[in-house]
C-alpha cells in the first residue's frame, strides 16, 4: 500500500475541494481517498498508480494539483489524538 499526498485547488470554487474525492474514488487503483486540513491522502495499491491519479483527465478539468508526495504505508488511518484532562484542585 502507498499513501499518495495531494495538495490541489479547485479552478472554480476556493472551497470545493472535497468534492474531489468523487472523482479520486472512480480511478482505477484508488482503495481510499481523505480530506485531511489542506491535503487529500489517496490511499494506491500500487506506488505505479501515481501517474493515474496525477493526470486524470476528470481530476485535472476541475482541479489544480499544487503539490503531491508519496509515502509507502496507509497513513489514512492515522488520526492526531486529544485528552481532556480536568484540573480537580481548588
Amino acid at each position: 500500500m502507498w499513501t499518495l499526498i495531494l495538495r490541489i485547488e479547485s479552478k472554480g470554487c476556493a472551497s470545493c475541494v472535497a468534492t474531489a474525492l468523487t472523482h479520486l474514488f472512480k480511478i482505477k487503483g484508488v482503495s481510499g481517498v481523505k480530506v485531511r486540513g489542506r491535503e487529500i491522502l489517496v490511499l494506491l495499491n500500487d506506488k505505479n498508480l501515481v501517474d493515474n491519479v496525477l493526470n486524470n483527465p476528470s481530476l485535472r478539468e476541475y482541479y489544480v494539483i499544487k503539490e503531491w508526495s508519496i509515502v509507502e504505508g496507509n497513513i489514512l488511518d492515522n488520526q492526531l489524538r486529544f485528552t481532556l484532562q480536568l484540573n480537580t484542585r481548588v
